[in-house]
């Protein structure tokens, strides 16, 4: 074996340019693959962080009409249900809030003057209750600290955009204007101090930019018809990641006083154990609850997004195949090519006692070393680009770059398979070599039959994937049939039909 090991890196230093070359093929497709999977993955994490903060972690909810609160009691029968995890109860509401403060508007006479101006903004204020609200996921504060204490909030970016004058001004000139999602520049310039007159427009612009909610503000809860409660913001959190509702988070004390009810929750979310299915769980145990309570499965099991994203994982699945397909057949070519050029060299060692199991394994070690060296390369390459992008988009990707450990292991076999397969052939060639043959090589034309058998394969080929396309009636056996044979298959006839072309 350490023969052959020494004949393959001897060949591999005679020919540094083609090993270079070779090597960096492999590589440039474990790049492909790592960059695309970190990538992928990454943005999967921050789906499944909005997914938690949006819809939370369960798959069941109890709710209760308008204006209604459930009683505790039922947070207990629920949680005795079998196949339960967990239950947590929630206290919500959707609230107005209203901050006021003072812009600089325009006079008669053309100057800018101070005036009394007031930014309102719908969000949904939750109770915030760390023990419960960390199975979410946890509160990200931008400045500030958590709410402690009744008549204390802490707004998310989005809501503090939507408190701002940029916002509120923009707004106003264009009604297309996009639903804000967290941009709170004018956190990074300090509270400005109004003139008691201005003249400069630019200026007055810039000051009235820098005008929106921070924390030490105070906003109002406004009611019809009643009195405005002040809430002090002791706190600025980060918006939900990919959108959402605008949020407040308050203690539970300041919302059962807005609702004026007795102690209980607005909502009731049930995490079930994995292998219940939650579709009959609720069938079974919604008659079990009062009239006016209602037992349904979360958005997390409607819109199936959860499953979606798994059946992403076929798409690496098929990077994979194709890229080592791709190496495989540029090794190939790189390989046999040596071969030729090598026929008197293996010819000479046939003769002075090498076996034809030593040229063959002396192949495959060839190809094994270029297939490990390119993912030794692209690998670290694929991640580096893949931080690169996360770290660009950072605020669409909250979650940082997520590295999946199980899809670069199949890259990396994936780079070491593309190396033993395109040594196969250059391996049995070798090993069935004639050494008067190969004493004797000088060139030869390529075999009428071996072109028409050539051909005739890439035809075949790319036919088969034709039939999977046309001929099944049914959509799932098409797509499994296309993604297992149909696309390997055509891959495989184009590169073989370039071969007569």
């Amino acid at each position: 074996m350490r023969a052959a090991w020494r004949l393959a890196t001897s060949s591999l230093s005679a020919r540094p340019s083609r090993t270079v070359l070779l090597t960096l093929a492999v590589a440039l497709s474990a790049t492909l693959i790592a960059a695309v999977a970190c990538a992928m993955n990454s943005i999967h994490a921050s789906v499944r962080l909005q997914l938690d903060e949006q819809v939370g972690v369960a798959e069941a909810r109890i709710r209760a009409g308008a204006g209604r609160i459930i009683p505790p009691s039922v947070h207990q029968t629920a949680s005795q249900w079998p196949g339960v995890e967990s239950v947590t109860g929630w206290l919500q509401d959707t609230l107005s809030l209203t901050l006021r403060t003072r812009t600089l508007q325009p006079t008669d006479q053309g100057a800018f003057t101070p005036a009394d101006a007031a930014f309102k903004a719908s969000a949904l204020a939750i109770a915030f209750e760390p023990e419960h609200y960390q199975r979410r996921a946890p509160v990200r504060m931008i400045e500030g600290r958590l709410p402690a204490a009744p008549g204390e909030v802490v707004v998310d970016a989005m809501l503090a955009e939507r408190l701002s004058f940029e916002y509120v001004n923009t707004k106003a000139q264009r009604p297309s204007f996009a639903i804000g999602a967290g941009n709170v520049d004018y956190l990074d310039t300090p509270a400005p101090t109004l003139p008691g007159s201005l003249a400069d427009p630019a200026q007055a612009q810039r000051l009235n930019a820098a005008i929106g909610v921070r924390v030490g503000d105070t906003i109002s809860i406004t009611r019809f018809l009643r009195r405005d409660i002040p809430l002090t913001v002791v706190g600025i959190a980060q918006a939900p990641p990919l959108g959402g509702r605008p949020r407040a988070y308050v203690v539970r004390q300041t919302l059962a006083d807005l609702l004026a009810a007795a102690p209980g929750y607005t909502e009731i979310e049930i995490d079930l154990d994995d292998e219940v299915d939650a579709e009959a769980f609720v069938a079974r145990h919604a008659p079990e609850l009062d009239n006016g309570l209602l037992l349904t499965t979360t958005e997390r099991v409607t819109t199936g997004v959860t499953k979606n994203m798994a059946s992403s994982q076929l798409g690496f699945l098929l990077a994979i195949v194709l890229a080592t397909l791709s190496a495989s057949f540029i090794i190939l070519t790189g390989l046999s090519t040596g071969v030729s050029e090598q026929q008197r060299q293996l010819g000479v060692l046939r003769s002075i006692g090498a076996t034809r199991a030593l040229l063959a394994t002396s192949q495959l070690a060839h190809g094994l070393l270029i297939g490990a060296a390119g993912a030794a390369l692209g690998l670290p390459a694929g991640i580096a680009l893949a931080w690169l992008l996360v770290t660009y988009f950072r605020d669409k990707i909250p979650a940082g770059l997520s590295i999946p450990p199980g899809i670069l292991a199949l890259a990396a076999l994936g780079s070491l398979a593309a190396g033993l397969l395109g040594a196969a052939w250059p391996a049995w060639q070798a090993a069935r070599m004639s050494v008067i043959r190969a004493l004797a090589s000088r060139a030869a034309p390529p075999r009428r039959r071996t072109l028409l058998l050539v051909s005739a394969a890439g035809l075949t080929g790319v036919l088969i994937q034709l039939s999977i396309v046309f001929i099944p009636a049914d959509a799932q056996t098409v797509f499994w049939a296309y993604a297992t044979l149909g696309l390997p298959t055509m891959f495989i006839g184009y590169f073989l039909l370039s071969v007569p072309l």
